[in-house]
Formats: C-alpha cells, structure tokens, sequence
C-alpha cells in the first residue's frame, strides 16, 4: 500500500492519474450539466417512464448538482 501511494504522490505516472482523473471528472460534470448527453438522455428517459397526460404540460427540468 505505502508503494502505491508513494508512486501517486511522486512520481510521474502518478501525475498522468491525477490529471486524467482531473479530465473525466470535468468530462462528467459537463455530461451532466443542462445540455449535457447525460442530462438529456436521463430527461428522455423520464419521459418514456411517465409521459405526460397532457402534451400542454410544460415540462419539468430536472437538475443535478456535482460537489
């Protein structure tokens, strides 16, 4: 474990993780803004799971919030 952590911390391949470990996180967050190919695919999925009676609805945005 303290090789591991050591090779993380101070190491070249160990800054190649962090920053691609950086990337996806932004890659996520941007997925997951209003736009984003998750929010519109999990939008789209909601639909088919209760679409509304009443095509006059205006539809509900749904939001997602990254820490």
């Amino acid at each position: 474990m303290k090789n591991c952590i050591k090779e993380v911390l101070e190491t070249e391949r160990g800054k190649e993780m962090k920053r691609n470990a950086m990337k996806w996180k932004a890659l996520a967050i941007k997925a997951f803004e209003d736009g984003g190919s998750s929010h519109k695919n999990i939008e789209e999925f909601v639909k088919h799971l209760a679409p509304s009676p009443n095509p006059k609805v205006e539809e509900h945005k749904i939001n997602f919030f990254f820490y």
